[in-house]
């Protein structure tokens, strides 16, 4: 088992500040998305996302971790709009 380190006040508090902006973009996006007409064929590509989300690239040359489901993340975020691909990338 890893032992780790204590966070200092200045860490918790950007980790906590990170937490809080990420819940707000996503509330904000989600009821963006519920309030305007977007295409159901997006929820494929969420379904997508969350599903292949598990599955991961390593790559040996970088210190360095890719996900499937940020494919479809992105592909949502080009095709529908940033508020798709935030709502789509927050369970990958």
């Amino acid at each position: 088992m890893v032992k780790s380190t204590p966070l200092n006040s200045r860490t918790r508090i950007f980790a906590w500040g990170t937490v809080i902006a990420g819940l707000v973009v996503f509330c904000l996006s989600l009821h963006h998305l519920l309030t305007t007409s977007i295409d159901q064929r997006w929820t494929v590509l969420a379904v997508l996302a969350a599903v292949s989300g598990v599955a991961v690239l390593r790559l040996h040359a970088l210190p360095a971790t890719f996900s499937f489901g940020d494919t479809f993340s992105f592909a949502a975020m080009f095709l529908y709009g940033p508020a798709a691909g935030a709502v789509t990338a927050a369970p990958a």
